[in-house]
């Protein structure tokens, strides 16, 4: 693909984008015309007003997916045109054009998938059809995915030679992390706020991969637990976040979120005392507590925090700020809370 091709595809995204941001406001959000102003007043109806932070507490978690949305796209086209800044700096160098300098160094190097390759996609991904039908996608696909993976090696070897240094902040948003459940010094540089759910599947393997982070990063990272119980389709796991908390009453509440974690088939009432009273909690202290449901007001208002910050599933996390949405793999969370380390000077 030529380097117009790209720029032209790129700016067509994020034009829909802020299109579609314009026509909700009449502005463009973020720039010296219409830059962000929470008192500014949008509407009179009779002696009331309606200010831009009353728009947004209207529909917090639409404003959040769309600051995201356009933060994305933002991200996306600078990367491109970086790309292609390195590609025309090192074709000019070589006395070349761009286009051959990418069809020496990427395009002539795309291998063509063989038919055994294109049958075990097809089976991997457990597509209906024949070779006859669907392998001509398939192997385009493969094509562009080769294709893909040598230009972004390429364009990181440029990277080396040429001098990059990016400046587009992360986008973060703004989550409460004091007066909850929390691991970590409270001044640690990097604070993980999880939203999770204690009998869901995936929050388990994401709770395996946060005890990692917490083993590895020691003094320098804080973990901030939140609760999101799913109750539609986890029906344990509002008891299950009850607990949590009434064994938080007791000073346990680590103790508990980990025996809960490690048996999520343990989540009813009966079980949940059972493992408080072997974890060694005050017995009367706990039960009574979580047959009156003490703390159902505290579990609601952490469902529906989350919910303005745009959680609609677990786990979801944020990372200083940075919103992280599912039980991503170990490796995607370090890159992170390096770079947040690298920011503080930390790592």
């Amino acid at each position: 693909m030529k380097l117009s091709w790209v720029r032209s595809l790129l700016f067509l995204a994020v034009g829909l984008v802020l299109g579609a941001l314009f026509s909700r406001s009449g502005r463009a959000p973020g720039t010296a015309n219409g830059a962000s102003n929470p008192s500014a007043i949008l509407a009179l109806v009779g002696d009331s007003v309606i200010t831009e932070a009353d728009v947004e507490a209207a529909r917090p978690a639409d404003f959040l997916r769309a600051r995201q949305q356009l933060h994305d796209v933002t991200d996306q086209v600078l990367k491109a045109l970086i790309q292609e800044k390195l590609v025309r700096m090192e074709a000019e160098a070589r006395g070349v054009g761009p286009d051959e300098l990418l069809e020496t160094e990427v395009d002539s190097r795309v291998e063509e998938p063989s038919n055994e390759r294109i049958s075990a996609f097809i089976q991997e991904r457990g597509l209906q059809g024949s070779l006859d039908r669907l392998g001509p996608q398939v192997a385009a696909y493969l094509r562009n995915q080769s294709r893909q993976a040598l230009l972004e090696a390429f364009v990181t070897e440029l990277e080396s030679r040429h001098p990059v240094e990016r400046r587009l902040d992360p986008l973060r948003i703004t989550v409460a992390s004091e007066g909850f459940p929390s691991r970590g010094p409270r001044n640690a540089p990097v604070t993980i706020v999880e939203f999770s759910d204690f009998q869901c599947p995936y929050c388990l393997v994401f709770h395996n991969t946060l005890q990692q982070v917490m083993e590895t990063y020691d003094d320098q990272v804080r973990l901030v637990y939140r609760q999101f119980p799913l109750a539609s389709i986890h029906p344990r796991a509002y008891d299950a976040a009850l607990a949590s908390m009434c064994a938080d009453e007791q000073g346990q509440f680590w103790k508990m979120h980990d025996a809960m974690f490690a048996n999520q088939h343990a989540l009813e009432r009966d079980q949940l005392k059972s493992t408080a009273r072997d974890l060694g909690l005050d017995e009367e202290e706990f039960d009574q507590c979580l047959d009156l449901d003490e703390y159902a007001d505290e579990v609601r208002a952490d469902l529906e925090a989350g919910q303005a910050l745009g959680v609609q599933g677990t786990p979801a996390s944020f990372i200083n700020g940075r919103f992280v949405n599912g039980a991503k793999p170990l490796e995607e969370i370090t890159a992170i809370i390096d770079e947040e380390l690298a920011r503080a000077g930390g790592r």
